[in-house]
């Protein structure tokens, strides 16, 4: 049977990309019985593949035919500063992956309807392996918690969510860096939403309810958006404290800190997924 008729018996779902096949692949090898350096390794490799533009995380899994195999591995070979066994681990990785996506891959659950930066792609594939614990992790539920704990953090883990970036970036984020969008030149009491910015020139939408609700926050802060009562910027200590008993509140069974939450949301969310309302 040649590998397109495969393909199409294995993916009936025509929205997956490679980019789903990756993000279950990612969890198969943690929880194989591989050393942690193996798994490592197998990670790493794909990533450079990825980087190296020789698998395309936006190619369509119905559109791998039977040439794809042999077309990437001579995409492989044709890099002259790799060494021979450099080459050989990263086909060894490609027939893994290729492996996985005939016996064991996925297609009931829902496939992502955006694909990751190269900052998160790497984030994905570097991360660390409590990360495939948390893919079943709901936002909403979490950030109910936080809001029980400490408003103030919970804002910034709805941030984290909102914007997939690290729990370090939002604390870094300046007042200035909120932008609200006006209704009209007209004044009003309640905005109609924003923009939150970022260095190098990313920027998220952030709905008018929750424009307010951030506003309310960082009312009487003078340089950052969330800072502590002498007018500091906030640690990571607290936040981290706090998502971690928000964690267990929910049922979780290991310590969720930023850096798994980070992962979780560059994995397993989208942009247009729908953000939880606190």
């Amino acid at each position: 049977m040649k590998l397109q008729t495969e393909i199409d018996c294995w993916v009936s779902h025509t929205g997956f990309f490679v980019y789903d096949a990756i993000v279950q692949w990612r969890d198969h090898i943690y929880k194989a019985d591989l050393y942690r350096c193996s798994k490592a390794n197998y990670l790493r490799g794909m990533l450079r593949l990825i980087e190296c533009g020789i698998v395309d995380i936006r190619t369509k899994l119905s559109d791998l035919n039977d040439g794809w195999l042999t077309k990437t591995k001579a995409k492989i070979d044709s890099k002259k500063h790799w060494s021979i066994s450099t080459k050989i681990n990263r086909k060894n990785f490609l027939n893994s992956f290729q492996k996985f996506i005939k016996t064991a891959l996925d297609t009931t659950v829902e496939p992502y309807p955006r694909h990751p930066n190269p900052e998160q792609i790497k984030y994905i594939l570097s991360s660390v392996q409590e990360i495939s614990l948390a893919k079943d992790l709901s936002p909403t539920e979490l950030c109910n918690a936080m809001l029980e704990l400490n408003e103030r953090d919970a804002f910034v883990i709805w941030l984290m969510i909102l914007t997939g970036q690290s729990v370090e970036k939002i604390l870094d984020v300046r007042k200035e860096h909120l932008r609200y969008q006006k209704d009209g030149d007209d004044h009003t009491e309640f905005s109609v939403g924003g923009y939150l910015d970022f260095e190098g020139g990313s920027s998220y939408h952030v709905p008018g309810h929750l424009m307010d609700k951030i506003q309310c926050i960082c009312k009487n802060t003078k340089t950052y958006l969330f800072e502590t009562r002498q007018g500091k910027r906030i640690r990571r200590t607290q936040v981290m404290r706090n998502l971690k008993h928000a964690g267990y509140d929910i049922g979780l069974t290991f310590d969720l800190t930023p850096g798994i939450l980070h992962g979780f949301v560059c994995g397993y969310m989208s942009t247009n997924n729908a953000i939880p309302v606190v």
